[in-house]
This record gives C-alpha cells, sequence and structure tokens, in this order.
C-alpha cells in the first residue's frame, strides 16, 4: 500500500478529512521516516454506517471490535470526537494542505501530532515523536501547543527537542 496514494482515494470519497497518525508523520517528515498498515483520519462531518458503505467502506467485526476497511481493504480508523483528546475541529481548524501525488490533502499540523504522540506513548508514538522534534522542533508553533496541550506535557516535548536541536 502506497499511503499517500490511498489517503488521496480517501479525501476524493469522503470529503474533507484530516490524516493523522503515520500519514501525517509521513507528510510532514517523508515517507522514509514511517511504515504503515493502517490509515488514521478525522472527520468534523460524521458519517453513518450507511453513508459508509454507499462509499465502499465496510465494517467487520475482528477482535471483539468493529474495524472499518476502504474499498481497497485498507484499516481505516476514523476519529469524529476527538484525537488523543484533543477535538476534531481543533485538529481539522489546524490542519495544512499537503500536495501528495494527484491531490491536496488535508494533514494534522505538528502540534496537533506531537500532543497525540506523547499522549499515545507506544513504541512507535515515541519514535515517532522523536523523530519530529529532531526534524521540525525549530518550527512549533509553542503557542499553539499551549493552547492543545496540559503544561506538563508542553515542558516534556520541550524537553525532547532540546535533546535534537
Amino acid at each position: 500500500m502506497n499511503p499517500i496514494l490511498e489517503a488521496e482515494k480517501i479525501t476524493e470519497e469522503l470529503g474533507d478529512v484530516v490524516f493523522i497518525g503515520a500519514v501525517g508523520v509521513m507528510m510532514h517528515l517523508g515517507t522514509r521516516h514511517r511504515r504503515t498498515q493502517d490509515i488514521d483520519l478525522a472527520m468534523v462531518t460524521k458519517l453513518s454506517d450507511e453513508e459508509l458503505e454507499t462509499r465502499g467502506y465496510r465494517k467487520y467485526f475482528e477482535k471483539r471490535k468493529y474495524v472499518t476497511y476502504t474499498p481497497r481493504r485498507i484499516k481505516v480508523d476514523i476519529y469524529t470526537e476527538d484525537v488523543s483528546g484533543i477535538p476534531v475541529e481543533t485538529v481539522y481548524t489546524t490542519s495544512l494542505n499537503f500536495t501528495g501525488k494527484n491531490r491536496i490533502i488535508k494533514v494534522a499540523c505538528i502540534e496537533v501530532l506531537l500532543v497525540a504522540k506523547h499522549r499515545a506513548a507506544r513504541p512507535q508514538d515515541v519514535e515517532d515523536l522523536q523523530n519530529l522534534c529532531k526534524n521540525k522542533g525549530k518550527s512549533i508553533n509553542w503557542a499553539l501547543l499551549a493552547k492543545i496541550a496540559k503544561p506538563t506535557e508542553v515542558s516534556e516535548i520541550k524537553t525532547v527537542v532540546s535533546a535534537f536541536i
């Protein structure tokens, strides 16, 4: 799977979505920094299961939970309320437009990615957080970060940035 091409197809099918997670990291840092088996996105306008199904998206019950797949059988996690405690509206209003191969896609800003990765704290998230700090630490909007993160989180992220810059 080419995650960027898949993000473009999802944007075409679902409309106004913001990519978070690995696709967000890839768009900010380049594809060499990350691999992924699924795609995470946020939507301000929630689509019903029926609306998703008419667009080719299918839900299956796997491992005691419902999982959604794109028409190309790529697992997709759709966030409609918050992303790691950050309201979807904030994720959307702070998102950036990136040019993919064939179309523009919306991607979460660095600050949203940093907070989400910090809060998730899985091994791949810690690695993403470190790569984002190392490569984008000088461009962080600290005022925006302070609006979406707790003071202790801002301090911890500053510590990670200072370790790499």
